[in-house]
């Protein structure tokens, strides 16, 4: 099964250059070819200073406060501003 995290951040205009560094150096970790996930990280389109990593895991067991990366990513964040982290599990659809 796959189950998603959304780490979501308010950051403020003085820090987003350290920021993007910091996320990329993130995702290259985690696109790994062992790992069992896929990260991706999003910006909002008209709100600057609003990103959002998304870590998709193929396993079956879903971590109801997140998974070791998805926690130690949102803690390390906070460092930035304000930080939302979500747990998501596919809806499933009955014939």
């Amino acid at each position: 099964m796959t189950w998603m995290e959304m780490i979501e951040l308010r950051t403020t205009e003085k820090n987003r250059g350290v920021l993007e560094e910091e996320l990329e150096t993130w995702i290259r970790g985690v696109d790994a070819p062992r790992a069992q996930m896929t990260c991706r990280v999003f910006r909002r389109s008209y709100v600057e200073t609003d990103y959002c990593v998304q870590i998709l895991h193929d396993s079956a067991e879903v971590k109801s406060h997140g998974s070791r990366l998805g926690l130690l990513m949102a803690s390390t964040l906070r460092a930035h501003g304000l930080v939302s982290h979500r747990i998501w599990i596919p809806l499933e659809h009955k014939p």
